[in-house]
């Protein structure tokens, strides 16, 4: 038998050479803990949604083809552990919010 929470804590689909953005719905998944989508072909930016789910512990969309700035919106997410934004295409300074992060 396979049991399936709903809503998921844990959203990972990391190398999968997806490709396209990351949807502005990721938004709504408020309990999420972890989301990866790391190690793919996603473009474009990281949605402003993203930052609403406060409950994350680890957000990684490394190694994508993502572009934009990196909002200040990041200190909202107050229990992240683990961040990865490395290898993609991102401009601008990085947020002052990520030196309020206690866990990171």
């Amino acid at each position: 038998m396979f049991l399936l929470s709903y809503p998921p804590a844990y959203f990972d689909v990391s190398k999968n050479q997806l490709n396209g953005t990351i949807s502005s719905t990721v938004g709504n998944l408020e309990v999420l803990s972890h989301f990866n989508a790391g190690e793919n072909q996603l473009t474009g930016s990281v949605p402003e949604s993203i930052y609403n789910l406060t409950r994350l512990k680890t957000l990684d969309v490394g190694d994508n083809k993502l572009t934009g700035t990196i909002s200040e919106n990041m200190r909202n997410l107050q229990f992240l552990e683990i961040v990865n934004m490395k290898m993609n295409h991102f401009s601008g300074p990085v947020p002052g919010a990520f030196g309020l992060m206690r866990d990171l």
